[in-house]
């Protein structure tokens, strides 16, 4: 971890989870810390539609995304991976190829390998990962309340520099929440 952006420390703590766990969880359900789970009632079981390793939202700001059978922009801030030898051994590729190298030391540097992955369908990615297209999954939204009473589920933070935006969303959030 010493030469990565910390943003890799996720990776590398779901494949421990998978590897040391004597298969204990089904999957894994992974949330970056800029994110809220807004709607308690939505299990995340119902995101499981078919037997896939990986299951992730698209990114609702790329124009047209959702017609796209390969769709490569993808929100890797929430994610859900099945506890398989095949998640387990892309979890080592994306952590350990040298190709990503350049992208170790990038915040959101991760999320670039990841969509490489995709484009290359390195580890035969495509034919094991579920693309989620309900923008309800994860998104950012400046209208919380809208949001949360249309189904939205994950409620991301952006990843822009504008930290008083995110600071207001995140205590209207609190503030609906108490």
């Amino acid at each position: 971890m010493e030469n990565r952006n910390n943003n890799w420390c996720s990776y590398y703590y779901i494949l421990d989870v998978l590897q040391k766990q004597n298969k204990k969880y089904n999957y894994v359900f992974y949330i970056d810390s800029r994110c809220f789970l807004c709607n308690h009632s939505k299990l995340i079981e119902s995101w499981l539609v078919n037997d896939k390793n990986i299951y992730i939202g698209l990114d609702p700001t790329v124009k047209y995304i959702k017609r796209q059978s390969n769709p490569k922009s993808v929100k890797t801030n929430v994610i859900i991976f099945k506890n398989s030898e095949w998640t387990i051994d892309f979890l080592n590729f994306i952590i350990n190829e040298q190709t990503y190298s350049p992208f170790w030391k990038i915040k959101n540097g991760y999320e670039t390998a990841f969509r490489k992955i995709l484009a290359y369908n390195y580890c035969n990615i495509i034919q094991n990962i579920s693309f989620i297209k309900d923008f309800n999954f994860n998104n950012y939204s400046d209208n919380i309340i809208y949001y949360i009473h249309n189904g939205g589920w994950v409620l991301s933070l952006t990843d822009n520099q504008d930290e008083t935006s995110n600071e207001t969303i995140a205590n209207k959030f609190i503030k609906i929440n108490k």
